[in-house]
């Protein structure tokens, strides 16, 4: 996957803090923003830092990062606490898209609200920063159309199955897919994001009766590699 866009995304997070953050009026007034991150990995750490030297620019800004480890119900619990907490600015990054009830909470109580990297079900939020992820996924399909000139059958491996870039994902590969009448899906599972989850549903999926495929498509690089390793332990070279 292209970093590109992740790194401009990053960029326009640390730009916008000094916009929401001038909207209070007095210098003095001292500023809590509560970050609620749906997992930890390297890319959010290195967000997670590049937020702590941002704040460093302000001394009347409190920075409270939580990391949810992957599991919906802790970060719901952690953004209600950020909202009782009376933070003057909630950023999360949703796990899944049922985490929606807890961010309108925080919507509806006056705190301005930025979802960044992936949505929720609903449109409360001041402002997404995110990829086109649909955009993404019609990419690959493109790019595996012109490179399988002879057709090709291809599994897809997602990401879990209830956070938005993996529907997104999945709608825009699936879509032009569809279209192209050499290509096949001929088998899709869910993983979760990490190289250990995807290394458990491949190893999974060759352990028994499956259909054959020619290339692998994972949602994203994790899970390709992970992915990769299982075919590699069955004794698989796939690309």
């Amino acid at each position: 996957m292209n970093l590109k866009p992740r790194i401009f995304h990053k960029l326009m997070l640390l730009l916008m803090l000094p916009l929401f953050l001038s909207c209070g009026g007095s210098a003095k007034k001292q500023y809590v923003i509560g970050v609620s991150q749906c997992s930890e990995d390297v890319w959010r750490e290195k967000l997670n830092e590049e937020l702590r030297i941002a704040a460093l620019y302000y001394n009347n800004v409190d920075l409270r990062i939580k990391s949810a480890y992957d599991d919906v119900k802790l970060q719901t619990e952690q953004i209600n606490s950020f909202v009782d907490e009376g933070v003057d600015l909630l950023i999360v990054a949703p796990g899944q898209v049922t985490i929606s009830p807890a961010i309108d909470r925080a919507y509806e109580k006056g705190i301005p609200v930025i979802i960044f990297d992936r949505r929720t079900r609903s449109d409360k939020y001041t402002a997404y920063i995110g990829a086109d992820n649909k955009e993404i996924g019609s990419s690959m399909a493109e790019y595996l159309a012109g490179a399988l000139t002879s057709g090709g059958r291809i599994l897809e491996i997602s990401g879990l199955y209830s956070s938005s870039p993996a529907i997104e994902r999945q709608q825009g590969f699936d879509s032009v897919v569809a279209t192209r009448p050499g290509l096949e899906i001929v088998a899709q599972a869910h993983a979760d994001w990490t190289e250990e989850g995807a290394f458990r549903v491949m190893d999974s999926l060759l352990s028994k009766s499956h259909p054959q495929f020619d290339c692998l498509f994972a949602h994203n690089d994790r899970m390709a590699m992970g992915a990769r390793r299982a075919a590699a332990k069955h004794g698989l070279d796939i690309n």
